[in-house]
């Protein structure tokens, strides 16, 4: 029952929603790590992207966020969680795992009976966490990068609810 509006605050696009009546309405709890549009973070700075394809075309798993060839544009986990999976890329295989390049995998925990993880992938440096290791919510994950299967700096953006991968937009203010 409400409008959705993007807002910019520094590193973040954080989402306002309006009530009908035009009132906002209370913000997230601070330390809230459920897992929803309303309280979960863009992973890449504000103006920093452009979507250069979208979840489910042709077959995509995710969300793909380009920026323009701009190398260093930091990226930024959408909400806490656990690391799952750390992956370098060999630097010369582009198929199998190898093609998702420099890629973490979060494991956001559960929010209303629901396992949430997020897959930032092609990023420019493997990320310099261990499994097992909690992160917090706007962590600096790497940079953008066009590692693995890739033909331009972006970031590859999936979301999987219970195991399932779903679009990104319904979960991540993009």
């Amino acid at each position: 029952n409400g409008i959705w509006l993007n807002s910019n605050f520094d590193h973040e696009c954080a989402p306002l929603l309006l009530n009908r009546a035009g009132a906002t309405p209370d913000p997230p709890t601070p330390g809230d790590t459920s897992f929803t549009l309303a309280n979960n973070m863009c992973p890449l700075p504000a103006g920093s992207y452009y979507v250069s394809q979208e979840f489910g075309v042709h077959g995509h798993r995710g969300i793909d966020l380009s920026t323009s060839k701009t190398p260093g544009i930091p990226v930024y986990a959408v909400q806490a969680g656990t690391v799952a999976l750390v992956q370098a890329w060999d630097g010369h295989t582009l198929t199998d795992n190898q093609s998702w390049g420099n890629m973490i995998l979060i494991n956001h925990g559960v929010t209303n009976g629901v396992t949430y993880t997020t897959r930032y992938a092609h990023l420019a440096t493997v990320p310099s966490f261990s499994v097992g290791q909690a992160l917090g919510k706007g962590t600096q994950l790497s940079t953008a990068g066009t590692t693995g299967n890739s033909t331009g700096i972006h970031l590859h953006l999936e979301v999987t609810a219970n195991g399932t991968l779903v679009n990104p937009r319904n979960y991540v203010p993009i």
